[in-house]
């Protein structure tokens, strides 16, 4: 039986922070100031997602041996139901830009397009590896056998707790999410204010 899954995110929900300059040098030193941090270093944008296991349905299937009359019960998630929210992106915007040159008002333009994107890319990767996550949910399978039903089904029932509790209790769904998200930022994609432009 295959699980029926399900991965929801919320909309994302865009938190500007104020920042200005002259010119971009002074808009990043002010970036820097203001802005989020990630690992103890200033980023221009940041998106937070975490996610949470909001359903999930395990029942036992049940099967007798019509030799021995011995009960199989087998246990797997029949409803994984998975949700990402609050959903936020933190972001720089200008307070004017009158005292930038145009070249710089276009890079700016650009580099804002590019970072907003960027950061959605966050969110996609969120949702993918929640997906993935609840696939490998999806795979677990425990069986416990006994001659009464009953004690069989609770016997797989709470086996089937313990092994979810192993392997995907605590933290591990948001490490696994952390994990997919710096290796994203560490792949060198996503973009660079060029501070030089006058």
């Amino acid at each position: 039986m295959s699980a029926k899954i399900k991965v929801t995110v919320k909309t994302p929900k865009k938190v500007p922070y104020k920042v200005g300059g002259a010119n971009l040098a002074e808009v990043w030193k002010d970036i820097e100031k203001k802005g989020p941090k990630d690992g103890g270093k200033p980023r221009a944008g940041y998106t937070r997602a975490p996610a949470k296991l909001s359903k999930i349905a395990y029942p036992a299937v049940c099967t007798e041996d019509s030799t021995s009359g011995e009960w199989t019960c087998e246990v797997t998630a029949s409803v994984l139901e998975f949700k990402i929210e609050p959903v936020t992106i933190k972001h720089p915007k200008l307070t004017t830009e009158k005292k930038l040159s145009d070249k710089a008002k276009k890079h700016w333009k650009s580099f804002m397009k590019e970072l907003l994107e960027h950061e959605q890319e966050h969110v996609d990767t969120t949702k993918d590896e929640t997906q993935s996550v609840a696939e490998e949910v999806a795979e677990l399978s425990v069986t416990e056998s006994n001659a009464d039903k009953k004690k069989a089904e609770k016997a797989a029932i709470k086996a089937y707790e313990k092994a979810f509790k192993s392997q995907f209790g605590g933290s591990f769904l948001n490490d696994r999410l952390d994990a997919a998200n710096k290796a994203l930022d560490s792949s060198g994609h996503g973009p660079v204010l060029d501070t030089s432009i006058p």
